[in-house]
């Protein structure tokens, strides 16, 4: 499912200069300065979460039309709602909603409504009505309330029917966020028990007993997974955490060594608090504001990965850092502050990366530091993340850059300046990309044979797959494992727009994770990736 989000007056983001994002399966990021209004767009699903809930109601579509004009309340950060209203005029505040259905949508699509503009008052309180709704084939549907159907997946006007069950999900979806703001401390203890989404401070730490020690198998299965990952990505042997006997901090055991969390650095408390606290919500959107936060630029990818595990759906974050963003997000976007200094706008952040600008963004430097020894370019940010899951498994993820390609963005004849910049950055440097092949044997495309050319010429390890590409190496086990039993793998040559039923690419990294190692250490791939 896509959705296409048009926000005017929003905040800082007035008519003349709409907010307009895509959310769909994966990772997005909003990349921009100080004060651009990153946070904003992130906290949006926050305070509108009640309105996107009201959308997610069947029931409640029989209310949103036209002629009805219903109040909405706004997330608690919100102290004043004319706050949410761009400040620079008094128009209403729009949402424009548009949704594509996924290929495999099971629903018929005449008369499907998937368009919506919805307007808020600058009134007491804040009240919004239905403006337009719009059907798949771009006709606008006269919907009048007062007519009902005894399905609550249509709304009827007269005779005419239109399908509701497209808008709905997106509204339930959207409801289903989990808004992580930039501070984030544990041991802010008291009474306050939460910070926008996140338990915090004492009522945490008993959270945590409780889920340790509890009847419930998915939260004592969910805290063992939060230790092994933290375990993993710190290097530790051996991890425990506890909650103090006062329960107002976490006492950790660090390879047989007790240590109570303020003797530790921000970043360790960071991922303990915020992994439990997804892990508890399991959202279908994961929000974060700047997860590299206390960070090394070596934990941050891991970071973001580990939080997309607790995702159904994707993971939303803000960052300062361009070289996270384009390592990290299948979507970019730049929040860029307007001349008049009291505005916004986003813009697809889309250039073609530069390989030695992207490792400088990256302080690659900061990596070597801490013993990266090696630098992997793949395809794209989607093969960053899924070969990122084959490494884990050898416990090389920490001594392996990995680069995104930008696939026939830079898999191309004419970049020899290109990898020769990185070439002097690091000498130890490899490549892997898909074949694209058809057929066992089936020559290569110019492009992809002039980039091997290449690399060979500039003495880069190059690997092109014997497959067509990574996809076609996830073992069915772990594709029905991630997607279910009507799911299967590739086979070694297919089109991975070909398979039925399909599963997006931003998905590929969830099957890696679920693979056995055994069963792909034999192939061209594997034995590739344990050379490294």
């Amino acid at each position: 499912m896509k959705i296409e989000l048009t926000l005017k007056n929003f905040r800082c983001f007035p008519d003349s200069h709409p907010a307009k994002i895509i959310i769909e399966d994966g990772w997005t990021a909003f990349l921009g300065v100080n004060n651009a209004g990153k946070s904003a767009l992130l906290r949006f699903f926050f305070e509108f979460r009640a309105f996107f809930a009201e959308l997610g109601n069947a029931g409640q579509w029989a209310n949103i039309g036209r002629q009805n004009i219903l109040q909405i309340a706004f997330g608690s950060s919100v102290r004043d709602p004319i706050e949410v209203f761009h400040n620079q005029n008094s128009r209403p505040l729009t949402i424009e909603l548009q949704v594509t259905p996924p290929s495999d949508y099971p629903h018929q699509t005449e008369r499907l409504l998937t368009g919506a503009i919805f307007q808020f008052m600058q009134s007491d309180p804040i009240r919004f009505q239905a403006q337009e709704l719009k059907l798949a084939n771009g006709d606008v549907f006269p919907f009048n309330p007062s007519y009902g159907h005894p399905n609550p997946d249509i709304i009827a006007h007269g005779a005419d029917r239109a399908i509701i069950h497209l808008l709905v999900s997106a509204g339930k979806r959207l409801a289903n966020t989990f808004y992580i703001a930039a501070f984030r401390n544990v041991l802010n203890t008291g009474a306050k028990s939460d910070y926008f989404d996140i338990q915090v401070g004492d009522a945490f730490v008993r959270n945590w007993r409780s889920m340790q020690t509890g009847d419930n198998k998915r939260q004592v299965k969910a805290c063992g997974e939060i230790v092994s990952i933290i375990e993993r990505l710190f290097g530790f042997s051996r991890l425990e955490i506890r909650a103090a006997n006062a329960n107002d901090t976490l006492q950790i055991v660090i390879d047989g060594n007790p240590y109570l969390l303020h003797e530790l650095g921000a970043g360790i408390a960071q991922f303990i608090l915020v992994l439990v606290n997804a892990a508890n919500a399991r959202p279908d959107y994961i929000l974060i504001d700047e997860p590299e936060l206390h960070l090394h630029p070596s934990l941050q990818l891991d970071f973001l990965t580990s939080l997309g595990e607790f995702a159904k759906h994707g993971v939303l974050f803000s960052t300062h850092c361009i070289g996270l963003a384009r390592s990290a997000a299948d979507r970019i976007y730049s929040v860029i502050r307007n001349a008049d200094g009291l505005s916004s706008r986003t813009e697809l952040f889309d250039r073609t990366p530069n390989l030695a600008e992207f490792l400088g963004a990256m302080s690659y430097s900061s990596y070597q530091a801490i013993g990266f020894s090696k630098v992997l370019l793949v395809e794209g940010t989607t093969e960053v993340r899924t070969v990122q899951q084959f490494l884990r498994k050898l416990g090389k993820d920490h001594r392996i850059l990995l680069l995104p390609l930008g696939g026939s963005s830079l898999i191309r004849s004419g970049v020899e300046h290109e990898l020769a910049e990185i070439k002097r950055i690091t000498a130890d440097l490899h490549a892997l990309i898909d074949s694209e092949r058809a057929a066992t044997g089936e020559p290569l495309s110019k492009d992809r044979q002039d980039f091997a050319n290449l690399c060979r010429n500039l003495e880069i390890n190059c690997h092109i797959l014997d497959r067509r590409a990574i996809e076609n190496y996830l073992p069915d086990a772990a594709v029905k494992a991630v997607k279910g039993a009507s799911h299967r793998q590739l086979t070694p040559y297919e089109k991975f727009r070909d398979v039925v039923p399909a599963w997006g690419k931003q998905e590929n990294w969830r099957i890696a994770s679920e693979t056995n190692w055994d069963e792909i250490k034999d192939t061209d791939l594997g034995k590739f990736l344990t050379t490294l």
